[in-house]
């Protein structure tokens, strides 16, 4: 097996996921998970197993253009999608993602259920809420005790 490395430093090899597979698989996972899917519902569009999804996902085995293609159509979105930067995909008065928290299997959950809430006043209340209890109990930075 080659190793090569990049204009950035990188080494990558021709047969194994470098960080770039392991993003979009991330990413791909939060959009089958918004939408609802299951690896198996994903798999079937894509003509591939539900095995092969969750290795996609895992970001174990790359994704061929041509299947990203059929996967992005499946999910509703470009597959320029997966290529753009975390800012780019978020509104322009959002502030930008530290590593992309979303793609945290909690935050999901959270983003998945609140999405799929048609009353707009109950959105809001949850909304109001969440902001609400991160005020009052904040993450703590790495090394700081937030005990009380």
């Amino acid at each position: 097996m080659v190793a090569r490395r990049t204009l950035t430093g990188h080494t990558v090899s021709a047969k194994r996921p470098d960080p770039e597979d392991r993003r979009i698989g991330k990413l791909l996972r939060a959009l089958r998970l918004l939408r609802r899917m299951t690896q198996g519902e994903l798999g079937g569009y894509a003509g591939v197993s539900f095995q092969q999804i969750q290795k996609y996902e895992q970001g174990i085995n790359r994704i061929g253009a041509g299947r990203l293609k059929i996967l992005s159509a499946a999910l509703g979105v470009p597959a320029t999608h997966f290529f753009t930067e975390p800012a780019d995909r978020m509104s322009a008065n959002a502030d930008p993602p530290q590593d992309e928290p979303l793609l945290e299997k909690k935050n999901l959950r959270m983003l998945a259920a609140f999405y799929h809430i048609a009353e707009e006043p109950v959105r809001d209340a949850l909304l109001d809420l969440v902001e609400n209890a991160a005020r009052r109990f904040p993450k703590a930075e790495r090394g700081e005790d937030t005990r009380r």
